[in-house]
């Protein structure tokens, strides 16, 4: 009864550093500057519309280059259950937003790049993709849900986004965007 007790709690133990590896690896495929190939992606007109984006802005963000710097934090060497933590940088000609996101999946205030306060949860997927999942109150009152996965396609320069919005519950657009890698 001792021997699978102990090999339990050891694997229990070490489960923290397997998963951060995983996770550290993952990060580390996704490091990188990271430009909008439009050619390849949907427009994001639907997504804007379904978040109660004025027109104006719509139209300037159609035609807007938009980029993506993603870049794993280092963790300090003796923390074995430390947290992957990633800084995310979202830039266009409107705004530049970086934000520092802990991969642990639990739910923290944020804000959207038009200023919303916004409560948002980011994780690893078993697939080895980085997931946001963002809940927001709309001019109008209502509750939106974004959902964006962001993985490597087969070419590890190409990273594929699918964002899919949601509100009142409801599926109401759905996305998909594929950005270039430009550097490292």
């Amino acid at each position: 009864m001792k021997k699978p007790l102990l090999t339990a709690l050891t694997l229990f133990l070490l489960l923290p550093s397997w998963a951060f590896a995983s996770s550290l690896e993952d990060a580390a495929r996704l490091d990188g500057v990271w430009r909008l190939d439009w050619d390849q992606s949907d427009s994001f007109e639907p997504v804007m519309k379904a978040l109660e984006v004025g027109w104006l802005i719509r139209k300037l963000a159609g035609v807007a280059r938009v980029g993506l710097e993603l870049h794993a934090i280092p963790r300090a060497e003796d923390c074995r259950k430390c947290v992957q933590e990633m800084l995310v940088t979202l830039q266009s000609p409107l705004s530049k937003d970086e934000v520092r996101v802990t991969l642990d999946g639990v739910a923290r205030p944020g804000k959207d790049p038009r200023g919303r306060d916004t409560l948002d949860a980011y994780r690893w997927t078993k697939a080895g993709a980085l997931e946001m999942d963002r809940e927001v109150v709309l001019p109008s009152g209502r509750q939106a849900r974004l959902l964006e996965t962001r993985s490597l396609d087969s070419d590890p320069d190409k990273l594929i986004s699918r964002l899919v919005v949601f509100v009142e519950g409801s599926q109401v657009a759905s996305v998909t965007r594929i950005f270039e890698r430009q550097s490292d």
